[in-house]
């Protein structure tokens, strides 16, 4: 088990590592958008790389989620907790 000094340092890396990585993929996400604009459907942009693009803001959400949840002092293991009503 994590002592609650690193529980907060690593949930602290997660949530800036999550919101940046959600930003960039963000800002790639509006460069694709701007990209399909101006050449229209028959441009070069792949739908594979928009595909991963989003993929991308899906693994920056867990990250985000990851890391608040430690700062809150829960844990990362699957299944709810003993204090939630489920």
């Amino acid at each position: 088990m994590l002592s609650p000094a690193t529980r907060r340092l690593l949930g602290w890396m997660f949530l800036w590592t999550g919101l940046l990585l959600g930003l960039g993929q963000l800002i790639r996400l509006g460069i694709a958008a701007y990209a399909w604009s101006r050449e229209g459907i028959e441009g070069s942009l792949e739908v594979g790389l928009v595909l991963l693009y989003l993929l991308g803001l899906v693994g920056a959400g867990l990250l985000v989620r990851y890391g608040r949840r430690l700062l809150r002092g829960g844990r990362l293991e699957d299944g709810p907790a003993k204090e939630t009503i489920l």
